[in-house]
């Protein structure tokens, strides 16, 4: 019982921590898109 339910939080944790990577990749890839169409909007590029 213990074990199922610890592996459960590992399961979840895991989950999350995927879900948060993803969305920073995700972010990172809408902002260098936006970079590239609107270079004058972010003068250093």
């Amino acid at each position: 019982m213990y074990n199922e339910i610890s592996d459960d939080m590992e399961r979840k944790q895991t989950r999350e921590s995927l879900i948060i990577v993803l969305d920073k990749t995700i972010n990172k890839f809408i902002k260098i898109r936006n970079i590239r169409k609107d270079p004058l909007e972010f003068g250093s590029f």
